[in-house]
């Protein structure tokens, strides 16, 4: 036997103590260390860890747990349709070129309205983030000054939108294949470049955000059993910057090619192929974030444990 094995095999596989459970009080004497307790199902782990560090961070108390967990679920929600609503005009004009499932009046109309209306769902998620600035008690400097840094990422996403939406609305709403001509090549130009800012915020949302979003997850995966979904919010970091990887190979394609019609032009064809992808990888992050957003909420609402708990615990 090694000396792993040996090791292990000393370790007690259940509670041998009476052992009362973190949330319900309920005796856990008997259970496994790796089970959950019957009655809440709140993961006998937890209990060991109050137990030997009342101050970990997962159990850090919240004095608003209610009002963070809807804005976790509501911040997910909104982003969510805010990228529904930017990303489905560009799928009805492929559909429309590629296959004709949409008739030209139909798609313009489309394309008129939603991107304006994202802005709304946009600054909801804005109020929805500014709420975790200090989502525990003794959150960290870092989380803190994180979320007020995304309100720049914000701003620069909602600016870029609205900026884009005038430039479709002066230059005529254009399909996501139109052609090119030399007479719109500056506005086009312009037009690529203000999608690479776009691309910008998106990071720096992301990225920003995350910390203070750890530290909720972090609190969920010790409160519950089974798993959220490790966060997906670097991975949508990174697919926005790929999308602005994308927006500059559109705008390299509209600068180097001299030709009149550059639609078919290689790197305008990468370009659009990389936005394209980057833009399905946000959504389907965005979507997993609704999930884990749900699971989320129901384990902020749970009171924190506090330390007349553990003092309890010592005298039973």
């Amino acid at each position: 036997m090694s000396l792993n094995s040996a090791s292990n095999s000393r370790i007690p596989q259940a509670l041998l103590g009476d052992v009362p459970c973190v949330r319900c009080r309920y005796s856990l004497k008997g259970l496994s260390i790796i089970g959950a307790c019957p009655e809440c199902g709140t993961p006998i782990g937890t209990t060991i860890l109050f137990t030997v560090d009342p101050q970990a961070p997962q159990l850090r108390p919240m004095r608003h747990p209610r009002l963070m967990g809807a804005a976790v679920l509501l911040a997910s929600l909104c982003g969510l349709l805010s990228a529904l609503l930017l990303v489905t005009p560009s799928v009805a004009d492929g559909l429309h070129e590629l296959l004709g499932w949409f008739t030209e009046p139909s798609l313009r109309a489309i394309r008129r309205q939603m991107p304006s209306l994202a802005v709304i769902p946009l600054l909801i998620t804005l109020v929805s983030c500014l709420v975790m600035y200090r989502p525990v008690v003794g959150t960290p400097m870092n989380c803190r000054v994180g979320v007020l840094g995304s309100i720049i990422g914000f701003l620069l996403v909602i600016a870029s939108l609205l900026l884009l939406q005038w430039f479709d609305v002066q230059l005529g709403l254009r399909g996501a294949f139109h052609k090119v001509s030399p007479y719109d090549r500056p506005d086009e130009i312009t037009r690529a470049l203000v999608r690479i800012v776009f691309d910008i915020g998106l990071v720096t949302i992301f990225v920003l955000i995350r910390p203070s979003a750890r530290l909720l997850v972090y609190r969920s995966l010790a409160l519950r059993m089974g798993r959220v979904g490790r966060q997906a919010l670097y991975p949508m970091a990174a697919a926005a910057g790929a999308a602005a990887i994308g927006d500059l190979l559109r705008y390299l394609a509209l600068r180097m090619t001299s030709e009149l019609d550059i639609g078919s032009s290689p790197l305008q064809l990468i370009g659009d192929i990389t936005v394209w992808v980057s833009c399905s990888f946000i959504v389907l992050g965005l979507l997993r974030s609704v999930v884990d957003g749900w699971h989320i909420r129901r384990s902020l609402v749970a009171p924190s444990p506090s330390l007349d708990d553990l003092l309890a615990f010592r005298r039973s």
